[in-house]
């Protein structure tokens, strides 16, 4: 059977119906593509659509308007028109196809190489039209296009109809169904149009009624798939602004919990208000800040968070916003006190900036605990001030070191002379003379030494001593003023103490200071006890008064640097300061407080470490033997000593002094006539060397340290003296030899002792008794 090329009418009237609904779906297309979100699916669909009205106008053309023209010059098959309709008509429909797979392909997520696909299309339409020529044989075009379209259209389908679920809606399952007509009625094409199928002859045939009319078949199924199509572009539509607004959601919840993390984790209070100051949020920290959960807090008033004196100007300055019409500069801190729950105040620090929640006015504030900083700013105030403080100490400490050297040379030789001339007979008044020029001495002495402990630093000289021989050699020195003033003393100081291992300068100072104020405290007629006990761990030193007591007002300062009694006080006002400072450095305390009643005065009491015995067993025996020589043994035959000492007077004091018992005296005024004496080619032997450390040429320290290297046995021999303990060198010799050391200003009996533990034990002789 073959199917007529002149269809007539009805194929007339179909070519130009499915025509119109091509032409107008590819117009909705546009507009639809243009006023939505750009779509490469749909996009390729519309320019589909138009390639499809192209090739239905070039084959309208052919068939219902070229006829009309000369029939014969229609007739020659080199016609160019016919051939570019055929051309037109064949690679339009092709290429209108192409799109429709690559839109389907682009929307079911499948890679696809569109420009190819839309060549490939066009060169089969070019080849298929020029070679069916003039023929008027639309059987042939039809299989052509059989050929190309049943498998797109079948692909199209299979694809749409696989989509995943969330993806497979009414819009993709209608558009995929009418594909697969689309491939069924191209299947009837083929069969119809290459007379596979064919009816009776005649015009009962039902294929041939079929293939008339396809045109109107082709216009409905086009017509149908486009709704499907415009029904996928609003459900696709509206997917993507579910997902959009799904997408929102998630990020404000994300927001929402961000913002929520940051407030929960903020080191500030963060704290919102409402237009009347009603909280409505309460972040952890200012629970921890101010001690109030935040249901608690929730409803209450800001006011009740700072203290009732600032509550007029907060809400002043909260309500200024509204008043003025502009907010606040969140930049600006405002100082507050704050005030916790359990009615505690501190110091805060807040910044505050409103803003509209539904039109309704509130206010944030972020809320600075300054506890920390203030504490801080305080410990930096006190550490500025210490530093300072240290600077000047240490201004003064190398002023008093110099004062002290200059000080303790002259007190050196009048403590010496006068002690001296107090052991010859003189007349009474004489005496009593001497003896107040021994006791200033003495003062002297001790505010020099409360000075110079005061700026000392560096370790103690530690050496093992016996309790009661310290207190009795202080003791002793006050008998004059004790008598004088009509004062009993009374001690009470076991001999069955154990040793303690302490610096007996620093301990002989404190005892001094301490029964120097007792007698001061007194007055005239009154009693001083001293007594001391130990637990095995601690030996404990109590010194009583029986004067009017310490005033409750003084007693909490007592211990202060240069802080006075008022004008009964004869002192510096560094005596206990530098007591208290010299038991600490020997690891005890030292506190004064009132007697009870009955009892009057006041009641100093420290306490010293016992250290381990066997630590000081070693020279126990020498330590007590040499307190027990108090004065100056006599040699067999002649004793030499040599003094090498700047000091003129103190060299005049000393040779008095060694004369007295027959020593030979030779003086050296510089170390280094000293060092040629003892090291030179004529070197001469000396049972005792008396060696100062602070000299003009050579020191003590660089003669003791010459004499380490070339002769080291002659240091046996040595005793140095020195008015400067505070300097630097000095700190760094006394911590390093084992030679003793005398300070200036020092007393004979004191230097006797040390030259009975230099030198050989013999037994002790007493100083010639003073005439009465």
């Amino acid at each position: 059977m073959e199917i007529n090329n002149s269809p007539g009418l009805i194929s007339f009237i179909g070519t130009v119906l499915q025509c119109a609904i091509t032409l107008l779906t590819t117009l909705l297309f546009w507009l639809l593509g243009r006023y939505t979100v750009r779509r490469h699916w749909f996009l390729a669909w519309t320019f589909a659509w138009l390639s499809l009205c192209v090739a239905l106008i070039a084959i309208l053309v052919r068939y219902n308007i070229v006829p009309n023209f000369d029939r014969a010059a229609l007739d020659n098959d080199s016609e160019p028109v016919v051939r570019a309709l055929y051309v037109v008509y064949q690679a339009g429909k092709l290429v209108s196809t192409a799109l429709l797979v690559m839109g389907t392909a682009v929307f079911a997520g499948v890679r696809f190489k569109g420009r190819s696909l839309g060549l490939a299309a066009m060169g089969i339409g070019l080849y298929t039209a020029m070679s069916i020529g003039f023929s008027n044989n639309l059987n042939q075009i039809v299989t052509w296009q059989s050929a190309v379209l049943i498998p797109a259209f079948i692909f199209c389908s299979y694809r749409l109809f696989t989509l995943g679920p969330s993806r497979r809606t009414f819009g993709t399952q209608l558009v995929a169904s009418f594909f697969t007509v689309l491939a069924t009625l191209w299947v009837l094409y083929f069969l119809v149009f290459t007379q596979i199928l064919r009816g009776p002859s005649g015009t009962n045939d039902p294929f041939r009624v079929f293939a008339v009319n396809n045109s109107f078949i082709d216009a409905l199924v086009t017509m149908l798939l486009a709704i499907g199509m415009v029904i996928m572009l609003m459900e696709d539509a509206t997917g993507e602004t579910e997902r959009v607004r799904a997408e929102r959601l998630r990020d404000v919840a994300s927001s929402e919990v961000r913002l929520s993390s940051v407030i929960r984790s903020a080191i500030d209070a963060i704290i919102t208000v409402d237009s009347e100051h009603r909280i409505n949020l309460f972040n952890p920290a200012a629970e921890q800040m101010f001690g109030l959960r935040a249901g608690a807090a929730t409803g209450a008033s800001l006011d009740d968070l700072v203290h009732p004196e600032q509550r007029e100007r907060l809400a002043t300055l909260l309500d200024l916003p509204a008043a003025r019409g502009t907010p606040l500069p969140l930049a600006i801190r405002h100082p507050f006190t704050g005030m916790r729950r359990n009615g505690e105040t501190f110091p805060m620090e807040f910044s505050v900036s409103e803003f509209f929640l539904q039109g309704t006015r509130s206010q944030v504030l972020i809320i600075r605990d300054l506890t920390d900083l203030t504490r801080a700013e305080a410990q930096r105030d006190q550490l500025q001030s210490q530093l300072a403080h240290a600077q000047r100490m240490e201004t003064v400490g190398q002023l008093v070191s110099g004062v002290a050297h200059e000080l303790n040379n002259p007190l050196a030789a009048v403590l010496s002379f006068s002690e001296i001339l107090l052991h010859e007979p003189r007349p009474e008044h004489d005496r009593l003379a001497l003896s107040t020029i021994r006791e200033q001495a003495r003062r002297c002495r001790s505010v020099v030494r409360n000075l110079l402990s005061f700026v000392r630093e560096g370790p103690i000289r530690r050496q093992p001593v016996v309790l009661h021989e310290i207190v009795e050699r202080v003791t002793r020195t006050f008998e004059p003023e004790l008598a004088q003033f009509g004062i009993q003393l009374h001690l009470e100081i076991p001999d069955t103490l154990p040793l303690l291992e302490v610096d007996p300068g620093g301990i002989e100072q404190v005892l001094t200071n301490l029964v120097s104020n007792a007698v001061h405290a007194i007055g005239t007629f009154g009693e001083i006890t001293i007594t001391a006990t130990d637990d095995g761990e601690i030996v404990t030193i109590v010194i009583e008064d029986s004067g009017p007591g310490i005033p409750e007002d003084v007693l909490p300062r007592i211990f202060e640097p240069f802080f006075s009694q008022g004008r009964r006080s004869r002192g510096t006002g560094l005596g206990l300061s530098v007591s208290q400072g010299l038991i600490s450095l020997h690891g005890g305390s030292l506190r004064a407080e009132n007697r009870l009643a009955p009892a009057r005065g006041a009641r100093f009491t420290f306490s010293l470490p016992v250290h381990p015995r066997e630590t000081i067993e070693q020279t126990a025996a020498r330590a007590s033997m040499g307190s027990l020589l108090a004065v100056i043994p006599p040699g067999k035959g002649v004793r030499r000593v040599l003094l090498i000492e700047d000091e003129r007077s103190i060299r005049a004091a000393l040779r008095r002094f060694f004369e007295r018992f027959g020593w030979l005296v030779e003086e050296a005024e510089e170390g280094s006539t000293g060092l040629s004496r003892l090291l030179g080619p004529n070197a001469e032997h000396f049972d005792l060397v008396i060696s100062d450390l602070k000299m003009p040429d050579m020191t003590g320290i660089e003669l003791h340290d010459r004499l380490v290297q070339e002769n080291p046995d002659l240091l046996r021999r040595f005793i140095f003296v020195t008015g400067d303990v505070a300097s630097p060198e000095a700190a760094v010799f006394l911590a390093n030899t084992t030679r003793p050391i005398l300070e200036k200003p020092f007393e004979l009996t004191a230097l006797a002792e040390l030259i009975s533990q230099t030198l050989s034990p013999i037994p002790p002789r007493q100083f010639p008794p003073s005439p009465s």
